[in-house]
This record gives structure tokens, C-alpha cells and sequence, in this order.
């Protein structure tokens, strides 16, 4: 009996000591809270959003004065070719930029106008898949009329310009809602 009165006070003097132990330390269970995320100001958000863009307005450019280039031969020279060249060259870059621009997730603010540029890019590649499509047919049946054709690219360049008037519009807006005064200097350039 003594045995078991002895190892029942030192059960419960060393349960007593490791309740007076954990209570001082930290519980193993608990976890630190995550970090509380930095919400930026409107100003910062568009900064941000324009420096994101500035790449996606430039690859898109480049491609715009490659068109450009491409459309002023597009009638004098072979057709099954430019039609070629629209397809490997144009239609890829023109998806790259799609892609990119979705990739991109607008401030509130800046929703309208991502939008508008969506739809200029789309208008684009249906400009692509028109040429490369009237240039097949010519080639294949001979019977496109050149200034039919003509007048069927300048209505699409006529609508792809109004959207970049409608998407700048709705960028400057987007930055006088947001605060800032200047346009950000990445998009200085686009905007000018």
C-alpha cells in the first residue's frame, strides 16, 4: 500500500508541475494569423494597373505598325502569301496580346476601360481573320473585287479607331476617379 501512496503523490506532483509548465509556455497548436494584406489607394492601384498594361500596349503596337505595313501592299502583291503571313505572323501575336491583356486584373476603376481594350483587340483579330479569309478567297476563286476589299478594311480600321478613342476616353477618366493628376508616366506616351 505504501508503493501505490507513493506513486500516486508523484503522479500528481509531476502532473502538477507540467500544468504549472505548459501553462507559461506557448501552445504547440496555435498558428501565427496571416499577414493582413496592404489595401493600396486608388492612385497606387492605378499606377500599378498602367505599368502592368504598358507591355501589353506595346506588343500590341508593334503588331499595329506591322498591319499598317502589311495592309498598304496587301493588294499588289501575291495573295496566297499575305494570307500566310496573317495567319502565322498576325494571328498568334494578336492571341498573345489577348491573352496578356486577360491576364491582367483591373482596379474597379479601370473595369470600363479594360473592357473597351478588350473589345479593340477583338475587333483586331476579326480585322486579321477578315483579310486572311477575303485574300484566300481571291486567290482561290479570282473573283474579289479590290475596292470592295479596300472599303471592307478601311470600315474595320474605321471601327477599331473609334474603340481606341472610346478606350482612351474611359482610361482618362479612370485616372481623374482614381486621384491622379499626371498620367502615369509608363502610359505617357500611349496617351499623348
Amino acid at each position: 500500500m505504501r508503493i501505490t501512496f507513493r506513486i500516486i503523490a508523484v503522479a500528481t506532483c509531476l502532473a502538477a508541475l507540467a500544468l504549472v509548465g505548459a501553462c507559461g509556455s506557448k501552445p504547440a497548436a496555435t498558428t501565427t494569423p496571416a499577414p493582413v494584406p496592404v489595401k493600396l489607394t486608388a492612385k497606387a492601384q492605378a499606377t500599378a494597373y498602367c505599368k502592368a498594361l504598358l507591355p501589353v500596349y506595346r506588343s500590341e503596337w508593334a503588331l499595329v505598325v506591322k498591319i499598317r505595313k502589311a495592309r498598304a501592299i496587301v493588294t499588289t502583291s501575291n495573295a496566297f502569301s499575305m494570307a500566310a503571313r496573317f495567319n502565322d505572323t498576325f494571328l498568334p501575336l494578336s492571341d498573345q496580346a489577348r491573352t496578356r491583356l486577360a491576364a491582367i486584373t483591373p482596379p474597379p476603376l479601370f473595369r470600363v476601360a479594360q473592357r473597351r481594350l478588350a473589345r479593340v483587340f477583338a475587333l483586331q483579330s476579326d480585322f486579321i481573320y477578315y483579310v486572311q479569309s477575303e485574300l484566300r478567297r481571291g486567290n482561290f476563286t479570282g473573283t474579289v473585287d479590290p475596292a470592295v476589299f479596300k472599303a471592307g478594311m478601311d470600315r474595320y480600321v474605321a471601327r477599331i479607331k473609334a474603340d481606341c478613342r472610346q478606350w482612351e476616353a474611359a482610361l482618362r477618366i479612370a485616372l481623374r476617379r482614381s486621384g491622379v493628376r499626371e498620367t502615369p508616366r509608363p502610359l505617357r506616351q500611349v496617351l499623348a
